[in-house]
């Protein structure tokens, strides 16, 4: 009875002390961090044996609760101990069984693997995952999405037909974002956190209005000279009015006042001068200074001075002003070897490729709109035409022609004939003829037509650009 008692007792004992010993140890398991150990069960039983380990601690404390008293308190100190004990032989007497080379090559391999696992999941957790670049290639965030590809990039980003390696044979460069508008809201810098480097900066659209021209005019006439031929004929004055039918000698007479002795003498008394016979005078023995008779007098010579022409030519100005900016990088993620673009910010809107000159945008090419920019100063031949004059109109004049026989060199003494222009005058006794001058000569000056002043030349942009764009 006594024997039955103890054991009542001791089992009571042992119960309350895995009580306490379980109160002490689940506070204690939460000191320490969860480590995950992902090993599969080793073979051999190894439920069975960890279940004898506990077994046997069952039985230490048992035997321990029995040798000490069930009512004094170092009687539950020392079963609080031995149940400590129990627990933590259980525990190892668990972990020794099956087969210890499987369970350690197991356990490393596991190992690797959650740990590498719990490495992601922490990088995720900490934000040591970072978001998606879209324009880097590359797939930061891990989510197996690259650039345009990601929908972190929807709402930013586009994809745009690709710089080929035939378009840039052919001369093309890109991508660029461009703008295009007036002067005056030229962007001072390219939008930096999208297209950060500046390309090239030009111009379209010129205004240059033509040169405004001043009114050309003429002044007087100037160096006019009124001139006539008198003619010695070997007819009479009736004879004359049909020229063709004696001969003559044409003499020059310029209206000027002066003694004019040119084309020599012709002797008086000469009588070796016939009717014509085929343009020849042949030797018939007539008189060969029987008559004088002059041309109408004309004007010759002479010019007027136009007036200088002053053009205005107004100021030049582009209408428009182009900037192009360049991405940092361009990213992946789209069809067909597409490029990932930035959406540029106003007022970059277009999406271009460049090539130098004015050239038709390639085709198949996706860039279609075509805009040609060029250097701020221009070649710039606005004018206007010179004035000029046309020759004199509506001048005239009158003279008086004197005929002289004197021999002496620019003497005009001895009068044997005095004519108006057309007359006729008989020479008495066919005396010699030498010198004639004129008297009483007026001009009609008459005028020029003025010309010129008219606007000329362009204004026209330099080394052009082409820009064809989306």
């Amino acid at each position: 009875m006594s024997r039955r008692i103890v054991s009542k007792s001791a089992r009571t004992a042992l119960y309350l002390t895995l009580a306490v010993a379980g109160a002490i140890a689940a506070p204690a398991a939460c000191l320490f961090p969860s480590y995950t150990f992902n090993e599969p069960e080793p073979s051999g039983g190894t439920g069975g044996t960890g279940g004898a380990g506990g077994a046997m601690a069952t039985a230490a404390s048992q035997s321990a609760s029995s040798t000490a008293s069930s009512t004094s308190t170092a009687t539950v100190t020392a079963t609080v101990a031995a149940s400590s004990s129990a627990s933590s032989g259980g525990g190892g007497a668990g972990g020794a069984g099956g087969d210890p080379s499987t369970a350690s090559a197991t356990t490393g391999a596991t190992s690797s693997s959650a740990a590498s696992s719990s490495a992601a999941s922490s990088s995720a957790s900490t934000g040591m995952v970072m978001p998606e670049d879209c324009t880097d290639g590359i797939d930061n965030d891990l989510d197996g999405k690259i650039d345009c590809a990601d929908p972190d990039c929807l709402a930013g980003f586009s994809c745009h037909n690709p710089v080929t390696p035939a378009l840039v044979t052919a001369g093309w460069t890109g991508h660029f974002a461009l703008t295009d508008g007036l002067v005056a809201a030229l962007p001072s810098n390219c939008p930096g956190a999208t297209y950060p480097n500046p390309i090239y900066t030009g111009y379209r659209v010129p205004k240059a209005p033509a040169a405004t021209c001043s009114t050309c005019t003429c002044g007087a006439p100037l160096g006019e000279q009124c001139t006539l031929n008198v003619h010695v004929a070997s007819g009479t004055c009736a004879q004359v009015s049909t020229p063709t039918g004696v001969c003559q000698v044409a003499l020059p007479v310029t209206a000027n006042g002066s003694c004019d002795q040119s084309l020599g003498f012709l002797a008086g008394g000469d009588n070796t001068c016939g009717p014509p016979v085929n343009s020849l005078c042949p030797d018939s023995g007539q008189p060969c200074n029987q008559a004088v008779y002059a041309d109408a007098a004309t004007i010759t010579g002479g010019s007027c001075n136009a007036s200088v022409e002053v053009p205005n030519v107004p100021a030049f100005s582009w209408t428009n002003a182009g900037r192009a900016c360049q991405p940092a990088t361009e990213g992946k993620g789209c069809a067909n070897s597409f490029a990932c673009l930035p959406n540029a910010p106003a007022p970059f809107g277009a999406v271009c490729i460049s090539h130098p000159g004015d050239v038709t945008c390639p085709a198949g090419s996706g860039y279609t709109l075509k805009k040609v920019f060029y250097d701020i100063d221009p070649q710039d031949d606005r004018s206007c035409s010179d004035c000029q004059c046309s020759g004199i109109n509506g001048a005239s004049c009158s003279t008086t022609t004197n005929i002289y026989s004197d021999l002496g060199t620019s003497t005009c003494n001895t009068l044997v004939a005095s004519l108006p222009p057309g007359g006729c005058a008989a020479l008495a006794g066919n005396p010699a003829v030498y010198g004639r001058k004129s008297t009483g000569t007026s001009i009609t000056a008459g005028s020029c037509a003025p010309s010129g002043g008219t606007p000329t030349g362009v204004a026209f942009g330099l080394n052009p650009v082409t820009f064809c764009c989306q």
